[in-house]
């Protein structure tokens, strides 16, 4: 039951947008360090997943799961829609033209943009649960964990990103 309440928390912080209101956005991304970086904040956001839902109380577990069954339900249609209209985002940028229409990429962006601001609204209500139900030194680890998470999550754009600059840097 522990590790279905564990993967259960772990799976709503890999769905959730990646900002939490108590910490600074520059905290959260920091400087971009080598690629073991990456993986000893996977290693240390899953070891901090398990701790927390140590220190948690059935009660709390219960509340929580709550919360995060809430949560997917009210954003299952927006995350659905944010997946067709990052799609059709793409498609706006990268289709072939004779000019650039900056207006149709612009209103392709929006559409994500209003998407993802409804989804923050629904997690902040979510967060804001976790802060009702945990006590704070939960909620503090809580926010440890997410900031490791959001290192885990993004560590492929960064290689992806780091590559791309070696490609630049071999070729120009």
């Amino acid at each position: 039951m522990k590790k279905t309440i564990a993967v259960i928390f772990l799976l709503v912080l890999l769905e959730a947008v990646p900002f939490s209101e108590p910490l600074r956005a520059d905290s959260l991304i920091g400087d971009a360090g080598p690629r073991g970086y990456y993986v000893s904040a996977c290693r240390r956001w899953h070891r901090q997943l398990k701790k927390l839902n140590r220190t948690m109380s059935p009660e709390q577990k219960d509340a929580v799961i709550a919360l995060i069954k809430e949560y997917r339900s009210d954003t299952e249609q927006y995350r659905a829609d944010l997946v067709d209209a990052r799609k059709a985002l793409f498609v706006t940028v990268h289709k072939l033209r004779d000019a650039l229409n900056e207006a149709d990429i612009r209103e392709s962006f929006e559409d994500v943009a209003d998407l993802r601001e409804e989804i923050a609204v629904q997690y902040g209500e979510m967060v804001f649960g976790f802060q009702q139900v945990l006590r704070p030194g939960q909620y503090r680890a809580f926010i440890r964990a997410r900031r490791n998470m959001y290192i885990c999550a993004h560590a492929p754009l960064v290689i992806f990103n780091r590559t791309v600059d070696g490609w630049i840097k071999n070729n120009s």
